[in-house]
């Protein structure tokens, strides 16, 4: 429900900053894009998400299951793969983020949505991405 609620407001907000609408049915407009074209955009990038938070629970799990054994080696390995899986699923969830605001914006899809938000990324400021992820730490504290 967040994730389609995110795409709601992008798309509320691009109408009104792009000047696309200028009636006052602009919520309208975008709850209606929001749950039915960009809906699948929005289950799939949280299928990704999903998947991802699937294999730390399992990997988790492995991890308990082995210090119940009393087998540490295999616990400290467990533990460092649910670290390494939950570091991609934190990325994952940052970029589907981004990748929302494009399926909101210009109405593609996550796929195309998830290259223009690669391009973004890649080519344009890494600076954007730090100065962004300052701005959350600093806001959230």
């Amino acid at each position: 429900a967040s994730n389609v609620c995110h795409v709601i407001y992008c798309g509320v907000f691009a109408n009104w900053y792009f000047g696309k609408d200028s009636e006052t049915n602009t919520l309208v407009r975008s709850i209606t894009a929001a749950l039915t074209t960009s809906f699948g955009s929005v289950c799939f990038g949280s299928l990704l998400v999903a998947t991802v938070r699937a294999l730390e629970a399992v990997a988790r799990q492995c991890g308990n299951d082995a210090a119940e054994d009393g087998n540490y080696v295999m616990c400290v390995m467990a533990c460092i793969l649910e670290c390494f899986i939950r570091c991609i699923g934190d990325v994952l969830e940052y970029f589907n983020e981004w990748a929302y605001v494009q399926c909101a914006v210009r109405g593609t899809s996550f796929i195309q949505s998830a290259r223009i938000t690669y391009s973004m990324i890649t080519c344009a400021n890494v600076q954007f991405i730090i100065r962004d992820l300052l701005l959350n730490s600093l806001v959230t504290l």
